[in-house]
């Protein structure tokens, strides 16, 4: 698992350019997300900074997980967007556009792959890219799936 989490964070960072890459993991004992590793500018800096609450808060890391949406943030200082970016990410990261992808199982988020940019408007993904994301994002499924056990 560990092995192909790192090609797959190290494929997004590298051959899409973004500034960072990491994944948030369920801890079921702290009921939080918390980054576990990652590739990028300042990351053993941001990834201990990086966990939240699994208490919903509307924020878009909680829409995210609760509906297994994608989603992408083209600039976190616009209008409509900066009430639903949550205060420890300003703090940790406060980068100005970012993608969440939920990895999802039996309708529950076990994971987050995050990956963002230093610039507004710059995560701008094309249908083609996303799909290839989506591929990535499905491995890592298919792996979480064969390490977790089944019950």
């Amino acid at each position: 698992l560990n092995d192909l989490l790192q090609m797959v964070f190290e494929t997004m960072y590298r051959g899409m350019g973004f500034t960072r890459t990491m994944i948030f993991i369920r801890d079921a004992k702290l009921n939080a997300m918390r980054a576990r590793f990652g590739f990028g500018a300042d990351i053993e800096r941001v990834i201990p900074k990086c966990s939240f609450s699994l208490q919903f808060a509307p924020d878009v890391f909680h829409v995210a997980i609760d509906k297994g949406a994608d989603i992408s943030i083209e600039n976190t200082k616009a209008v409509n967007i900066v009430g639903r970016i949550p205060e420890w990410h300003r703090q940790a990261i406060d980068a100005s556009s970012f993608l969440l992808l939920p990895v999802m199982l039996k309708n529950r988020a076990l994971g987050l792959l995050y990956a963002d940019c230093a610039r507004a408007d710059s995560a701008k993904i094309s249908p083609e890219q996303l799909s290839l994301l989506r591929t990535l994002r499905s491995q890592v499924v298919l792996a979480f799936k064969h390490s977790v056990p089944q019950g």
